[in-house]
């Protein structure tokens, strides 16, 4: 089963809450290959603020990237 154009990527920012901004935001590189299992932790004093994946029809499976912010 091959994934339509629409599936290939997805890209998910959260939102903020009143008085608190995300700042000192870095995207991770990519943390797994396709085919690949993996861990990934937000390291610390910092909080899961997006992720970014491109899927691969040949693989039928995804990569994906982390956008990690710190807290303050």
């Amino acid at each position: 089963m091959h994934c339509p154009p629409s599936c290939l990527r997805f890209y998910i920012r959260c939102c903020g809450a009143p008085g608190h901004y995300h700042h000192s935001c870095r995207w991770t590189p990519w943390v797994n290959y396709y085919d690949e299992y993996f861990n990934w932790y937000v390291p610390n004093y910092n909080y899961l603020a997006g992720i970014y994946s491109v899927h691969s029809n040949s693989h039928e499976d995804r990569h994906f990237r982390f956008l990690y912010c710190a807290k303050y």
